[in-house]
């Protein structure tokens, strides 16, 4: 099972909206999402508007992670850009690192 291999413990963020303001910011989601977290590529490239980043491909069980949402692993901060669920088995969720 794929679970086997899963070799770290997430936490995510989803944005939420400020009381009483238009803004939004976001807050802890989810703790203890234990997933595997593997590259694409080796190495940066650029996104069409300019943004650098490293796309890399977590599977994890089924959890309501969605696009948007951030991942944080230890001092690494990803950002959810698509999902796709297995129903039964588990997510696969593409995520990218952007360089600051």
């Amino acid at each position: 099972m794929l679970e086997n291999y899963y070799d770290k413990t997430i936490t995510t963020k989803r944005l939420s909206g400020i009381t009483d303001t238009k803004k939004e910011k976001y807050i802890t989601y989810l703790t203890g999402v234990k997933c595997l977290i593997q590259p694409f590529i080796q190495s940066f490239d650029e996104d069409i508007d300019g943004s650098v980043g490293k796309d890399y491909n977590m599977f994890a069980e089924v959890r309501d992670i969605k696009e948007g949402d951030l991942i944080i692993d230890g001092s690494n901060e990803y950002k959810v850009v698509g999902v796709n669920v297995f129903v039964g088995s588990h997510m696969e969720i593409i995520i990218r690192e952007y360089k600051r």
